[in-house]
């Protein structure tokens, strides 16, 4: 597989987000990424690399911004599905060494 580098985000790019959410609540992923003319992926490093500014996580309704229209409700979800992803990250990452060190003990 051939491996991209990750887009570059600046601040620039993270207000062009944030301005194309003031007013919108939740906006779907390939909605704000066609209307701004960006990749997914770069849209979802954007919000990455916000600052928690903008909101999304596995399972929202999109991306909403934190700065201007965010619920309580909705931060407090969307952290959750944030913390809850990670459990399942550090679970599968142990698993995966458990698995090596049945299969190569000698592993260091």
């Amino acid at each position: 597989m051939l491996h991209m580098p990750a887009p570059r985000v600046s601040e620039a790019d993270i207000e062009m987000v944030l301005d194309a959410l003031v007013g919108a609540g939740w906006v779907g992923r390939d909605i704000l990424a066609r209307r701004l003319g960006i990749s997914i992926r770069t849209l979802r490093r954007i919000a990455e690399y916000s600052g928690g500014r903008i909101l999304s996580a596995p399972g929202s309704p999109g991306y909403r911004s934190n700065d201007t229209s965010a619920t309580k409700g909705d931060i407090l979800r969307t952290a959750d599905q944030h913390f809850s992803q990670a459990k399942r990250h550090q679970k599968r990452g142990l698993e995966i060494l458990k698995r090596m060190h049945t299969r190569l003990p000698d592993f260091p």
